[in-house]
């Protein structure tokens, strides 16, 4: 009697198994890889946003507002940041222009636009600004100089500051 050489139903789907397994490892670290460079991304924006408005604020003696926003809340103007530097006609001359060479959006934006970033600006002198960013867990943060605690509660619970 001949015995056939091959291999078994138990060992072929038993290979299929193991591959099937170390492909979703594969994929479930590649999506985490890519949450964490969007986050990555993230903190090196706000930093280049912090350094313009304080740039800003060195040549101008104030932080940069909003031309026609009013308060929201009434101790301060904000917005989304991409109207510190483009205009409302899509050209690249408001305040932070001259600091920035690109418009930084949060890294899902056009896609996702309520993501974007957020800038506040006292109204009061003895308050300065604040930048929002929203992390790939969902969470927001907020960053800034002499941040007033009322400006961003959501729920009536404050944002946490950012850990950057």
């Amino acid at each position: 009697m001949e015995k056939n050489k091959g291999f078994t139903l138990i060992e072929i789907m038993m290979v299929v198994f193991i591959i099937g397994l170390l492909a979703s490892i594969i994929v479930i670290s590649v999506s985490m890889a890519r949450g964490k460079g969007r986050d990555a991304k993230r903190k090196a924006d706000i930093d280049s946003l912090r350094t313009a408005i304080e740039m800003y604020a060195d040549s101008n003696q104030k932080y940069p507002s909003f031309p026609g926003v009013p308060p929201v809340p009434a101790d301060a103007t904000g917005g989304d940041v991409s109207k510190l530097i483009v205009d409302a006609s899509g050209t690249y001359n408001g305040p932070l222009a001259p600091y920035l060479e690109r418009v930084p959006h949060d890294p899902k934006w056009p896609a996702d636009t309520t993501q974007d970033y957020q800038y506040v600006k006292a109204s009061q002198p003895e308050y300065g600004y604040g930048l929002e960013v929203t992390m790939e867990d969902g969470k927001s943060c907020k960053t800034g100089m002499r941040m007033n605690p009322n400006w961003w509660k959501v729920g009536g619970v404050e944002l946490a500051n950012c850990d950057f």
